[in-house]
């Protein structure tokens, strides 16, 4: 019932429909949630296509993690397969892990800096 009155409404007014995307547009936003166990909820608020590409570049960049580029030099190819089977974690720990390294600038393990201002 709700999908038909939207579905009415924009038939009746679609001017208006689109000031109203424009509107949320202007609303994205980010932000941090905490969670139980030392765990945050970090949510980012934008245009369904921008939210959606960067989950798809994410998830298919996790599709790649195992996968070994052929043209490496022989010295370096045992080191690469022995680091791709040491990765044990599941796609969601993985795309936390890499979308965080990529928004913060850090490499997986490296600590962060906290600044406490009192």
């Amino acid at each position: 019932l709700g999908a038909a009155a939207r579905r009415a409404g924009a038939a009746l007014d679609a001017e208006s429909l689109a000031e109203r995307a424009r509107r949320a547009v202007a609303s994205r936003r980010v932000s941090v949630r905490p969670a139980a166990d030392g765990m945050a909820w970090l949510s980012i608020l934008g245009p369904m296509k921008d939210v959606v590409g960067a989950f798809c570049a994410l998830s298919a960049e996790e599709g790649r993690r195992h996968v070994v580029d052929p043209d490496l030099p022989a010295e370096q190819w045992d080191a690469a397969v022995a680091a791709a089977r040491a990765d044990t974690r599941g796609k969601g720990a993985w795309l936390a892990d890499r979308a965080l390294e990529l928004l913060s600038g850090r490499a997986q393990g490296q600590p962060q800096p906290v600044e406490v201002s009192l």
